[in-house]
């Protein structure tokens, strides 16, 4: 139950959710920070991205579990590894979990001294940056900042599972509920 748990905690915080009208632009730079929680004194998850790979990296601890997810945002493919997993990782397409939809509504505001617009998709809100990087998440189940923001040129190694696992197929089973909580929060 904890691999379920953390996997779904990385999910939430990497997942754009369907909407409506226009392609939610993917970030347009490499970057790294720690997405946390705002009230959180501690950082959270460590989130890597490659614009030339259009992947994200998130890695870190949730409910005593830690492991890791890498999602490309454009075709929507995970692999996800735990400690809990042993020497496997799930690897699997994720529909409707590529480009995503949603509604630019101008709006912007200052997140961690960063000017960012916000996007509105299914009732979610994500703020982003000019060059696309998403500094807020708001969503049914929570609320996350990026924090420690550093534009910075991001090495190819980062975007490969560790070293010695396994890939194995993920279970249709674990698809479909990482499909419907992508549906309830963005990025």
């Amino acid at each position: 139950m904890k691999v379920l748990s953390w996997s779904l905690s990385v999910l939430l915080l990497a997942t754009p959710a369907a909407a409506m009208a226009e392609t939610m632009p993917l970030p347009e730079t490499d970057f790294e920070g720690e997405w946390a929680d705002p009230g959180a004194e501690s950082s959270g998850m460590k989130v890597r991205y490659s614009s030339e790979l259009e992947t994200m990296r998130v890695e870190g601890q949730s409910e005593g579990a830690s492991g890791g997810m890498l999602r490309n945002m454009r075709s929507g493919e995970m692999t996800i590894w735990s400690d809990q997993m042993g020497d496997q990782a799930l690897q699997g397409q994720i529909d409707d979990m590529g480009l995503m939809e949603g509604e630019n509504t101008g709006e912007t505001k200052t997140v961690n001294g960063e000017t960012c617009t916000i996007w509105e998709i299914q009732g979610s809100q994500t703020c982003l940056t000019e060059d696309s990087i998403p500094m807020e998440v708001e969503h049914q189940q929570g609320h996350a900042v990026l924090r420690n923001l550093e534009r910075t040129a991001q090495d190819e190694s980062y975007f490969s599972p560790p070293e010695g696992l396994e890939i194995v197929p993920m279970p249709d089973a674990m698809k479909q509920m990482m499909e419907q909580a992508g549906e309830e929060a963005p990025f």
